[in-house]
């Protein structure tokens, strides 16, 4: 949850550490993705990202220094799919 929510507030749409650089909103937006996928799903983006892209990456998962803390207060509301079902009786 915290590591989450740290690439969340350093990247897309947040910047709070002024990480994007050269790279487009898209590209951005995609690496903060992937990112996040590498906390939730292991999922490992180091062989399809450019250079730039791969040290946004990897800043963005805590390998490279540079992002900053989130603040005590912030949270994190993420979505969680109960699987239920429910019919509709109209």
């Amino acid at each position: 949850y915290t590591a989450v929510l740290k690439v969340m507030y350093n990247g897309f749409p947040n910047n709070a550490a002024s990480l994007q650089g050269v790279i487009s909103d898209a590209r951005f937006r995609a690496v903060t993705q992937y990112a996040v996928g590498h906390f939730t799903d292991n999922y490992d983006a180091t062989t399809i990202l450019s250079s730039d892209e791969l040290e946004l990456y990897n800043t963005l998962i805590g390998i490279k220094d540079g992002a900053k803390n989130v603040p005590e207060d912030a949270t994190l509301d993420i979505y969680r799919n109960t699987m239920e079902v429910h019919a509709s009786t109209t």
